[in-house]
């Protein structure tokens, strides 16, 4: 591994490249060990399983969905069903995050550990609407098919989650 020169300058530094590879490999590139063809069938198993990761989010937001329906009817958290939340949520973030999802995978993060810093059984009508704003979120986003992280409009919805996520716990 490369030293980098140890001085506060802004000045660029020229590393070389690290060479590992290509000597684990013979001295030989890479595209002359692994065909055009591999590559574009490698590209292919990708692309199917980041559709496939898409289709399973979709389906566990079904079940936030569900229990989007039942607080809003019954303003009241209980231990099962923060649980399902927390279990949710976490299977969403991942799937999500490997797929392209990156809004979505930030939003289901938050909602799992919002979820799971709260106690068991929950009735304080500002931490529910925060539980409920995070599964809509994830629900509407995914059913929009927004990848990424959404610009700045992504980033203006995570800053006044993070606030109203802080002034619910003060």
């Amino acid at each position: 591994m490369q030293e980098l020169p140890d001085n506060n300058s802004d000045d660029a530094v020229i590393l070389e490249a690290d060479q590992t590879l290509m000597r684990k490999l013979g001295g030989v590139s890479l595209d002359k060990i692994i065909s055009t063809d591999a590559i574009k069938s490698a590209e292919g198993i990708i692309s199917n399983a980041a559709s496939s990761l898409y289709d399973d989010c979709l389906k566990e937001s079904e079940s936030l969905q569900t229990i989007t329906a039942q607080l809003e009817k019954t303003p009241q958290l209980d231990e099962a069903t923060t649980k399902k939340i927390i279990d949710v949520s976490f299977a969403i973030k991942s799937k999500a995050g490997q797929s392209g999802y990156d809004l979505v995978s930030a939003l289901a993060k938050s909602l799992h550990l919002f979820c799971e810093g709260m106690p068991n059984t929950h009735s304080e009508t500002s931490a529910l609407k925060i539980i409920i704003w995070h599964m809509k979120s994830i629900r509407q986003l995914l059913a929009a098919n927004m990848r990424g992280i959404g610009g700045s409009v992504g980033t203006a919805i995570m800053t006044e989650m993070e606030k109203l996520k802080t002034a619910e716990q003060h």
